[in-house]
Order: C-alpha cells, then sequence, then structure tokens
C-alpha cells in the first residue's frame, strides 16, 4: 500500500478514538523494498509513531530475516510499540525446513531470540510451529521440542500439516500418518502452555495496559483483553472502559478463569482478575 495511505488511515483511526492499530500484511517486513530503497517497516512506524494521543502499535508475524538491529532498536525506545514480536518458525529441524524451503536454521533463529531478549528482556516472543510435514522423522520432531524448550515462546500457535492439491508439498514422499501428527500436536500443546503459563505469571503484581475487547467473557461476566505483550487478562469493570486503555495491577495467573464470584468481592474496577493463557 502507498506510504502516504497508510499514514492517513493511521491518522483517521488515532482520531477517532481507537487505541490500538494492528500493522499486518504478507511478508509485513519487507514492507517498502518494491517501492523505493528508503522506505521500509521502521521508517513506516517511526511515522507512524509522532501522531499525539494515547495509542499503541502492534505488529503482526514477521518473518526471522526481517527483524533488523533498526527494528529491535524502536522497540526499546518507543512506549508505544508494543513489546512483542510473532516471529513464525514452523519446524526445530533443519531438514524438515529445507523441505519447506524456508531460507533460515533453527542456530538462526535461536541467535534471534538471543539478540532480542539481550536487549529487551521481558519482551514476548510468539510463534508457529507445523507439526506432521512430510518427512517429520521421529527425530525431527524430538528436535522441535528441544527447539521449542530453547525458545520457550510466551504463546504457540500448533497447527498439524494439511495437504492442498496443487501444492509442491501434496506430492512429497514421507506423509506423517495423522495419528502420529495427532499425537505430536498434543505433546507441543502440552508443553507451549506450561511456556505461556511460566511466562504470564512474571507480571504477577505488575501494572499492566490492558486493551478491554468490546465482549465480556461468557462463562464468568468479566471484561477480557490483551496487554502490550499479548497476555490475555480477565477484569472487572463497566461497559464504558470497552476498547480503552486501562492500567491495571495484575492480581492473579492460571491457565483457567478463577472462581469469579468468590474472587471478586471487594475488588475495585482497576484491578485485574488474573491471566488466561489458553
Amino acid at each position: 500500500r502507498p506510504f502516504k495511505e497508510i499514514i492517513e488511515e493511521v491518522n483517521a483511526l488515532v482520531e477517532k478514538g481507537f487505541q490500538e492499530i494492528v500493522l499486518t500484511g504478507i511478508c509485513l517486513g519487507s514492507y517498502g523494498r518494491d517501492i523505493c530503497k528508503e522506505l521500509n517497516l521502521s521508517f513506516l512506524l517511526g511515522e507512524i509513531l509522532r501522531f499525539n494521543g494515547r495509542f499503541r502499535i502492534r505488529l503482526s508475524s514477521i518473518e526471522p530475516s526481517d527483524v533488523t538491529d533498526e527494528l529491535i532498536e524502536l522497540i526499546i525506545k518507543e512506549d508505544k510499540l508494543c513489546k512483542h514480536l510473532h516471529i513464525p518458525f514452523q519446524s526445530g529441524d533443519n531438514i524438515v525446513l529445507r523441505r519447506m524451503n524456508r531460507s533460515y536454521t533453527r542456530e538462526f533463529y535461536l541467535s534471534l531470540i538471543e539478540q532480542v531478549r539481550n536487549a529487551i528482556s521481558d519482551i514476548a516472543i510468539t510463534t508457529d510451529i507445523m507439526v506432521g510435514f512430510p518427512g517429520e522423522t521421529d527425530e525431527g520432531f524430538e528436535n522441535t521440542v528441544g527447539f521449542l524448550k530453547a525458545v520457550q515462546p510466551s504463546r504457540t500457535h500448533i497447527f498439524p500439516f494439511s495437504r492442498r492439491e496443487g501444492t509442491p508439498a501434496y506430492n512429497l514422499s514421507e506423509q506423517v500418518s495423522p495419528p502420529i501428527v495427532k499425537d505430536r500436536e498434543r505433546r507441543l500443546f502440552e508443553r507451549t502452555n506450561r511456556f505461556a503459563y511460566e511466562y504470564s505469571k512474571g507480571f504477577k503484581d505488575k501494572q499492566v495496559e490492558v486493551l478491554v475487547e468490546d465482549k465480556r467473557d461468557p462463562s464468568t461476566g468479566l471484561l477480557k483483553g490483551y496487554t502490550d505483550r499479548y497476555i490475555k487478562v480477565y477484569l472487572d469493570g463497566p461497559d464504558t472502559i470497552k476498547g480503552k486503555l486501562i492500567t491495571c495491577q495484575i492480581t492473579s495467573a492460571g491457565l483457567t478463569p478463577l472462581d469469579s464470584k468468590a474472587y471478586l468481592t471487594g475488588l475495585t474496577n482497576q484491578k485485574t482478575y488474573g491471566i488466561l493463557m489458553p
């Protein structure tokens, strides 16, 4: 999209009171390369950050090779830029990555995560992992398990390989049987849920900004929203705070909602009810 068009849209949204802007697109990190040499994602972010008002900017999925030093520096110094990077990886096994035609290796990704966390220690790193890609052996899967243990992402989107006619992967040999794929998916869910909980637990008793969503949780009646680090938060409060950034103090952390009736007695609407990680 033209640079001017993006700037104008963001300005209009901020003026209307929207408090989170998400930049999204296929190959988001390569924005501007087909327009001119001087234009890139970091420059675009810098221009958006000039706008006044209370709002924050979140990046959607960004490829590992597009997480530049310039982008990391922006995240460090700009409070309006969410301390969250979703960097898809798909597999922790180099053989599978080559079969996927990925241009990076597990070693590159691990080095990148180390660089990012050395710069921003509590940044949220989220990722995508595919299980059951053709040729994923037991050893290859265990490499992915070890990879995730090393990265410990704060949230992981796990999905099974699905054959799509017309794609190169459709006719690849060594298709993995559905029962094995399902078991591998389950095992990764168990591990990554624990990583998510351990990360969220680190924010207990701290103050955070939560963007409150427009719908209440049907099981508890509580409002819910996300911090800049993409932690889901449940909180008590009036409908008037929907769609707004609210400063809250985290009071508990867990994998499932707590007993709201007992817990909410006496809470003010500026305190969180807890954190839910799926």
